[in-house]
C-alpha cells in the first residue's frame, strides 16, 4: 500500500505558511512511522516549502492543472496519478493523524474513506447546481431527502485501480466542464466548498452505487450523530482528522507541542 499527499498551489490555499507546513510535518512523520514511506504529488511553485518535511519523494504531475474554483481538482488529479502507476495506494489529507496504523481490513478493500456524509443538499448548493448546470454528469438525484449523502475522503484509497480512475477521470471531467463553468462560479460565489464537494466526495457516492462499489468506511458513526460518538470512535481509532478546527489557536499550540515531543520542532 503506497501513503501519499498532494498539495496543488491552485487550490485551497493559495498561499504556503509555516503553520501550514507543519501541520503537513506532523501528518507526514505519522505515517512514515507506521509505514515507512510517504509521497506527494505537487506543482513545482510547491515543491520547495516541502522539501524538509519528510516526504520521501515529491512529484509534480499537478503542474498540468489551470486554476479553478474546484480547489479539489489537485486531489482527484492526484487519485487519478495513483491509480495509473497500478500500486493500491492511501490518499491522506494534510490535516489527518494517524496514531495508529489503519485497520489492514480497511486497507484491503477494494476502495475506502473516513465516513459517510449525510444532510448536504444545503452546504453543496444542490437547489443551485439544479437551476444553473448544464450538464448533469453524475449529479443524478438532487432532491431535498433525508437520505442524500456523499463519503468523506480526509482518507480515501483501495485496491480496485480501474474503478478508482475511472471515479477520478469522471469527476475531473465535471470539473472542467466548459458549458457548466458559469454554474460552478455562481456555486463558489455562495458556498465555496460546493463545486469541489460535489466532485470529490459525492460523486465517490453515486458512482458506487452505479458501478455496485461497495465502500468501506473507517468510523462507522457520522458526524452529526449524537453524544460525540463520532469523536470518540475516531479516538479509538487513534484517528485524528481535524477539518474546520485548524486554525484553532488552542489546535495550533497543541500541534506545535506534539511536534516538539516528536523531536519534530524547536520550541518557537
Amino acid at each position: 500500500m503506497e501513503f501519499c499527499l498532494s498539495f496543488w498551489s491552485g487550490g485551497y490555499y493559495k498561499e504556503i505558511s509555516p503553520y501550514l507546513v507543519d501541520v503537513h510535518r506532523l501528518c507526514v512523520n505519522l505515517i512514515l512511522k507506521h509505514y515507512g514511506k510517504c509521497r506527494l504529488i505537487t506543482d513545482s511553485h510547491s515543491k520547495s516549502f516541502f522539501k524538509d518535511v519528510g516526504f520521501t519523494e515529491i512529484t509534480t504531475e499537478l503542474d498540468c492543472l489551470s486554476p479553478s474554483v474546484n480547489w479539489a481538482l489537485g486531489k482527484l488529479h492526484a487519485y487519478k496519478v495513483m491509480a495509473s502507476e497500478g500500486k493500491p495506494f492511501c490518499h491522506v489529507d494534510y490535516d489527518v493523524f494517524l496514531w495508529k496504523p489503519l485497520p489492514e481490513e480497511l486497507l484491503s478493500s477494494p476502495v475506502f474513506c473516513q465516513s459517510v456524509e449525510n444532510k448536504v443538499y444545503d452546504l453543496y448548493a444542490f437547489s443551485m447546481f439544479e437551476k444553473h448546470h448544464v450538464n448533469r454528469h453524475f449529479v443524478v438525484d438532487t432532491a431535498r431527502r433525508n437520505y442524500q449523502q456523499s463519503y468523506n475522503v480526509a482518507i480515501f484509497g483501495g485496491n480496485d485501480l480501474s474503478f478508482i480512475k475511472k471515479y477520478a477521470e469522471q469527476s475531473i471531467a465535471f470539473s472542467l466542464d466548459k458549458e457548466n463553468e458559469k454554474c460552478y462560479r455562481i456555486m463558489a460565489e455562495c458556498q465555496p466548498q460546493s463545486v469541489p464537494c460535489i466532485s470529490e466526495q459525492y460523486s465517490l457516492f453515486t458512482l458506487c452505487k452505479k458501478y455496485e462499489m461497495p465502500m468501506s468506511c473507517l468510523l462507522k458513526h457520522l458526524p452529526d450523530d449524537p453524544e460525540d460518538v463520532f469523536e470518540k470512535e475516531a479516538s479509538s481509532k487513534g484517528y485524528t482528522h481535524l477539518a474546520g478546527h485548524k486554525s484553532h489557536p488552542m489546535v495550533k499550540q497543541s500541534i506545535y507541542l506534539k511536534l516538539y515531543e516528536l523531536g519534530l520542532k524547536e520550541i518557537l
